[in-house]
């Protein structure tokens, strides 16, 4: 999935909100790990969690390129990783 501009990541976040997040089904947290930072990339992990059971269900790992003015340039998800 690839989502360009302000109206196409709004959608694409809307609707993993809608799919994951709004039944209170799934909650989403970082892991443990801390956010890594080295000049204009941050590194965190991440992982979906059933809110009743607590139980892991997935994760990944993110890769942020940020501008200068901390404005997100690039964000790489790599599921399951």
């Amino acid at each position: 999935m690839e989502a360009r501009g302000h109206d196409e990541l709004e959608g694409r976040v809307a609707r993993a909100h809608e799919e994951f997040v709004a039944s209170g089904e799934y909650t989403f947290r970082a892991t443990a790990a801390h956010a890594q930072q080295l000049k204009d990339v941050v590194t965190f992990r991440w992982e979906s969690v059933l809110t009743q059971s607590g139980e892991v269900t997935g994760g990944g790992l993110e890769f942020v390129v940020v501008a200068e003015d901390g404005r997100i340039l690039r964000d790489y998800q790599f599921v399951g990783v």
